[in-house]
């Protein structure tokens, strides 16, 4: 599935649905503050779910989590999914957010 609409129109609150729903997920953007976001409001719903950053990472040992909030340079895709979430891919040409081959590989993984 592939959200795009205009800003303030539900892409990412949509988005997130999925992902609550579904059995494994990953929720990726180039922003620091954004994997942190959807990190806290999972567990404030006490849902199981890990946040990897270049410069953090809060991984629940010991049993599976299924749902990861991750910067875009830092997704697995060594680990598939159920439900992919690409946000903010409009930062796909600013050099200060991410690189190009992670971009194009989740892109091309998810």
């Amino acid at each position: 599935m592939l959200y795009v609409n205009p800003t303030n129109s539900g892409k990412t609150y949509n988005a997130l649905k999925c992902i609550e729903s579904a059995n494994s997920g990953v929720y990726c953007d180039p922003l620091r503050l954004l994997a942190h976001e959807i990190f806290n409001r999972f567990k404030s719903k006490d849902v199981p779910y890990n946040l990897v950053t270049v410069e953090e990472r809060r991984e629940l040992k010991g049993i599976n989590v299924p749902l990861t909030s991750s910067t875009i340079e830092m997704i697995n895709l060594q680990k598939q999914v159920d439900v992919a979430v690409i946000d903010e891919l409009l930062m796909i040409s600013d050099q200060q957010r991410g690189w190009a081959w992670a971009w194009t590989h989740a892109i091309l993984g998810a």
